[in-house]
């Protein structure tokens, strides 16, 4: 094998051949240079270079680049990692059922987090994981799950197998694939044959789930007993913010992470992601960020400080506050970022006539001298934040 010094003056001299041509054909030489073997050192430097002609691409040229590297077994995991996590699951799924080189930990984000084309392409992955079949079972649509219980390779939790058997009542696809797997107990098979048999008798116009009557909602009576964490409805819980990070370290492997990304998450709908990203900026750990966006951080005013240093403008900072509020006010126990009910709080608690310097229509306890001194310093952080934080501020039970 070549020294490490020779395949990176090799790697120069194909990059200075490949300055003129176009991004799609640089892309694809580079990544043919995978299929002999390098020095651990080497493969990181292609692997970069790879990665930076790669996200330049266009989608097409992105898909055959995706289906080029899945059958790799070793060098471009960076490279490989970016296509997998890509929002476009056309780009995704030929790494995601193919490449060896992708981990357990980046499976289980993609799942939690991607459309269903992403977690097709996962279902029809050979030797998947029970973690990662376990976030599918409960993610999956019904096309999803008839290729989940299709692929023999796929492990599947005494969890996750319960759920299918379960779903198998209203689809004739997933109950005959069970049959055939080893998996299944004997008995097991023996039932899903007669519920089968039942189904042929009754002539149903389809064998898919789709027309069955049957619901996929993990919260349903039949599927609750078998939900996995997934199953749980905080979109900022322990196993929501695992997964937001390692989607977050994904990125910022590829690039330099920047407050740009924020809105950018928020706009997919990815809070848990937003928060994990502003985590990152201000050398928070992420879930104490979220205590202190909820107001059970002992450290006064730690959100806000906390988005300031992620370099969030005010109107940014309000945005996240008015989402986690949003989710934490549905589920009843939180209280949200709303100025008409905080101040309907204030006048209820002392009206006398006078109105305090947050706006209130009445004088109460909750706007004192010193939490008014804590909004003036605030303003002076990058100018005058939006009255919602004012209020979110005093509203917040730390400032009780």
């Amino acid at each position: 094998m070549a020294s490490a010094t020779d395949e990176i003056a090799g790697l120069e001299t194909l990059l200075a051949g490949l300055a003129g041509t176009a991004h799609a054909s640089a892309a694809l030489r580079l990544a043919d240079s995978f299929r002999r073997p390098m020095s651990p050192t080497a493969a990181r430097v292609y692997d970069e270079a790879l990665l930076r002609l790669a996200r330049a691409e266009r989608t097409d040229h992105r898909v055959q680049l995706s289906r080029r590297l899945a059958p790799v077994e070793a060098g471009p995991v960076r490279t490989v990692t970016d296509l997998a996590y890509d929002l476009d699951p056309e780009i995704a799924a030929p790494v995601l059922r193919h490449s060896v080189l992708l981990r357990d930990e980046d499976l289980v984000a993609i799942a939690q987090t991607r459309s269903q084309g992403h977690l097709g392409a996962l279902a029809e992955r050979r030797e998947v994981s029970e973690p990662v079949t376990d976030v599918v079972v409960i993610r999956g649509s019904w096309p999803v799950l008839r290729q989940l219980a299709a692929n023999r390779t796929a492990h599947l939790s005494a969890q996750g197998l319960a759920r299918l058997t379960v779903l198998s009542r209203g689809d004739g696809h997933i109950t005959v694939a069970l049959t055939k797997r080893s998996d299944v107990p004997a008995a097991v098979k023996g039932e899903l044959l007669s519920q089968f048999k039942e189904m042929a008798v009754a002539r149903r116009s389809s064998f898919c789930g789709e027309h069955s009557g049957v619901s996929l909602d993990a919260e349903s009576s039949d599927a609750a007993p078998f939900a996995t964490a997934q199953g749980n409805t905080d979109p900022l819980s322990a196993e929501r913010l695992r997964a937001a990070g390692a989607c977050v370290d994904a990125i910022a492997q590829s690039r330099p992470l920047t407050c740009a990304e924020v809105p950018h998450a928020l706009a997919r709908g990815e809070l848990a992601e937003a928060i994990v990203m502003v985590a990152r900026l201000a050398e928070q750990e992420p879930d104490t960020l979220v205590q202190a966006l909820r107001g059970l951080s002992p450290v006064k005013n730690l959100a806000l400080l906390a988005m300031r240093s992620a370099d969030l403008s005010w109107a940014m900072a309000e945005r996240i506050l008015r989402e986690v509020g949003s989710r934490a006010d549905r589920e009843g126990n939180l209280p949200a970022l709303n100025e008409a009910s905080q101040r309907g709080v204030c006048r209820s608690i002392e009206p006398s006539g006078a109105a305090c310097s947050a706006g209130c229509p009445a004088a109460c306890r909750l706007h004192d001298p010193g939490r008014r001194a804590i909004c003036a310093g605030l303003r002076g952080q990058g100018g005058e934040p939006p009255p919602a934080i004012i209020d979110w501020m005093l509203w917040s039970p730390r400032f009780v």
